[in-house]
């Protein structure tokens, strides 16, 4: 398997003297160019809370666990290409030949679109997956995932896999790995996570959403080989006036399990809940969870997070107590367009090494089945990159669902689980069916 310790292609967001934003593009091995987007901090964000908007509504009609329709698929897709212009144009105008001319150059050699191969001959364990890193402050983010910038022809009719895959291609969401460095990019966690046995996992829940159950059997069952599940949390034992509590102790104390007994190495962390806004501020983003049996609802905001954390006078985690936190929420079109952003500036703040988020909330099935997806590939030999690459791409051409693009990693994508005894831990080639 290839690895990539510097990125084919590294976008940096900065703000210039005059407020406005300007993007750094530099390919490795070649000269880069400075694009002056002539778009402020303000105006990004709006636009970005317009994308959100518009999200919510496509996703709507894709919150299945059926093969959708090609109608449903040609739709979407026409639908998030034509808000990935949009970006193109606020962001590139007059420098849009030139900044795609970098990519391909940059990617040549690696495709057959200008720029990439297609997925049906894509192995990633003999040819390298393009990387793309972005670099940008929580509030500068940009939807680069769903820009068409390797081709911006007309999109052609999607009624069959060869069509959907060349539709597909187009956009940098799944047709390279990129990974996301908000301001803490130093303390993200660059070697693989250490394992002697499995790969311990803490789940952190909201039981009444649909998929949970599913993820939580297939998790603690299918992957019991690979996986030392921890959860679901919170139980019924719980009481509302100490959640915030308790939950605050297990992220400032990783290693310690929901019974009481450390990992032996640093867990992943794994939050399915329901991610919300009460407020103007990305600090008003309200995480909701559940526990199973009695139903209890347990909800806390960032800020709260945030002040515990400034408040507290413990030495921060180290990363590879804390190696990644999987933001699986789903919510509403309210939430504010930094606000998963700031969640993992925050996770990175306390200690963490990385996290995976979406640009918009998921539906709840969706992220059930391409949690699976992930933690099926991410256990038997793929790196985060890899692993992102490939759930896409499986949710895409088994489901024809493309919300799969939606996903980002504000981690480094050669992050990989190295198990000690391999022979004692079931199927490593990545082959297994399912999900």
């Amino acid at each position: 398997m290839m690895f990539y310790s510097i990125p084919d292609i590294l976008v940096t967001v900065i703000r210039s003297k005059n407020g406005l934003l300007d993007l750094d593009i530099q390919p490795y091995g070649f000269r880069g160019i400075r694009v002056r987007s002539r778009v402020s901090e303000g105006k990004l964000l709006d636009k970005n809370k317009a994308l959100q908007e518009k999200l919510y509504e496509i996703r709507g009609d894709l919150d299945s666990i059926d093969r959708l329709s090609w109608q449903h698929v040609d739709k979407s897709l026409r639908d998030i290409d034509i808000r990935g212009h949009q970006f193109i144009h606020l962001l590139f105008r007059d420098d849009l030949v030139k900044v795609q001319k970098v990519f391909r150059r940059a990617m040549r050699g690696l495709n057959g679109l200008g720029g990439i191969r297609g997925y049906a001959g894509w192995d990633c364990r003999s040819q390298r997956i393009p990387s793309v890193e972005i670099r940008s402050r929580p509030e500068h983010s940009i939807p680069f995932e769903i820009m068409p910038i390797l081709d911006l022809s007309p999109m052609p009719v999607i009624d069959s896999r060869p069509e959907l895959a060349k539709a597909a291609m187009r956009f940098p969401g799944f047709a390279m790995a990129i990974s996301r460095s908000v301001e803490r990019r130093d303390r993200m966690w660059a070697g693989p996570i250490e394992c002697p046995g499995r790969l311990p996992l803490k789940y952190f829940c909201d039981a009444k959403l649909p998929g949970v159950n599913d993820e939580i059997g297939y998790l603690s069952i299918r992957l019991k080989k690979e996986i030392e599940f921890d959860g679901p949390w919170p139980d019924d034992s719980v009481m509302s006036k100490e959640f915030a509590d308790i939950l605050w102790s297990h992220l400032v104390d990783p290693r310690r399990s929901f019974l009481g007994r450390d990992h032996a190495v640093g867990p992943v962390f794994h939050f399915s809940c329901h991610c919300d806004q009460d407020g103007d501020s990305s600090e008003d983003c309200l995480l909701t969870f559940g526990s199973r049996g009695n139903k209890q609802e347990f909800r806390v905001r960032l800020g709260e997070l945030i002040s515990r954390h400034v408040r507290s006078s413990l030495n921060r985690v180290r990363s590879e107590d804390l190696p990644l936190l999987f933001l699986n929420a789903c919510g509403s079109a309210a939430i504010a367009p930094s606000g998963v952003a700031e969640l993992v500036d925050f996770f990175l703040g306390v200690g963490g090494g990385g996290a995976i988020g979406c640009i918009a909330s998921m539906p709840s099935r969706f992220a059930s089945w391409f949690t699976k997806a992930f933690y099926r590939h991410f256990v038997n030999g793929h790196n985060l990159g890899e692993s992102l690459y490939k759930a896409k791409w499986q949710l895409l051409s088994r489901k024809r669902n493309p919300l799969g693009i939606l996903y980002v990693a504000y981690a480094n994508s050669r992050m990989e689980v190295n198990f000690g005894q391999p022979g004692n831990l079931g199927n490593r080639n990545g082959r297994r069916r399912g999900p």
